[in-house]
């Protein structure tokens, strides 16, 4: 049954090749990433702006970059790049080629796509960006392609990140009004057991409120997702937040569906080491 639930989870992304789609979003600049698009390292970069177009086997890639405008979601001074190339689906990877240089991506549905390194681990972001890219033109899907293992529990794990407010303010109770969520999540374990025991957040909308606390637990489903369930004291919601990596986590509509972000945020955080 997995193994016939993983072929249709690759026919549902193969379309990638058959028609265009267009991936966008706004990411750090690592190595990796500056490598492949050429940027030096020594070329100040807040954020890397994202328009990935895919269509039968090839692509073309605008990118704008530079140093973030305060309080804009712009630059100080533009840069763009432009690469275009042939790609490759291997399973459930795509691999974008520019000359000699290649960049892997994880389809982890058919609305999102995340850089990977060269172990196919997904290239964790920071507290302002992620890397997820996410479709423009997306439709609900709780399928999700990557099974991380169920790694023992540290201490404390701290995860980050902005993301737009959309369906997530609304689960909140801040309507959708608002252009993005700041977020810092604090996961604690007891360091007997390993198994989960009290949670910290702080975000945009109950920062009156200070240091929020919780509860959290793991659900494992029967295809072998992992989830990270958070109930916190004072709030009558819950948030459930998919374990995508180790370092990367993905917030859902509490339904089970991954929620896809857009050109500015995705719906992403990203482990402090």
């Amino acid at each position: 049954m997995k193994a016939i639930s993983y072929l249709l989870l690759i026919l549902m992304v193969y379309p990638f090749s058959q028609e265009s789609q267009q991936f966008v979003g706004s990411t750090p600049a690592d190595s990796q990433v500056r490598q492949f698009l050429g940027i030096p390292e020594n070329v100040a970069v807040d954020f890397i702006r994202w328009k990935l177009d895919l269509k039968q086997d090839s692509y073309q890639l605008n990118c704008s970059y530079g140093v973030g405008k305060p309080n804009t979601n712009g630059f100080e001074v533009e840069q763009r790049i432009a690469v275009r190339g042939d790609f490759e689906m291997r399973g459930t990877y795509y691999k974008i080629r520019n000359g000699e240089k290649e960049l892997s991506f994880a389809v982890l549905n058919k609305n999102m796509l995340h850089p990977v390194d060269e172990k196919r681990k997904l290239i964790p972001g920071n507290g302002g960006f992620s890397y997820t890219l996410s479709s423009t033109s997306s439709l609900k899907s709780a399928e999700f392609s990557l099974r991380p293992k169920e790694d023992k529990l540290p201490p404390k794990m701290v995860f980050e990140g902005r993301t737009p407010c959309g369906e997530l303010a609304t689960i909140i109770g801040l309507g959708r009004d608002c252009y993005k969520l700041k977020w810092r999540i604090i996961f604690y374990s007891d360091s007997v057991n390993g198994k989960p025991s009290h949670v910290e957040m702080m975000a945009t909308g109950f920062r009156k409120d200070g240091l929020l606390k919780g509860d959290w637990v793991i659900v494992k489903s029967s295809d072998g997702r992992l989830m990270y369930r958070i109930k916190p004291e004072t709030y009558d919601y819950q948030l459930d937040l998919l374990k995508a990596d180790e370092g990367v986590l993905l917030f859902t509509d509490g339904k089970g569906n991954l929620l896809v972000g857009n050109a500015d945020f995705s719906y992403t955080l990203n482990r402090v080491r």
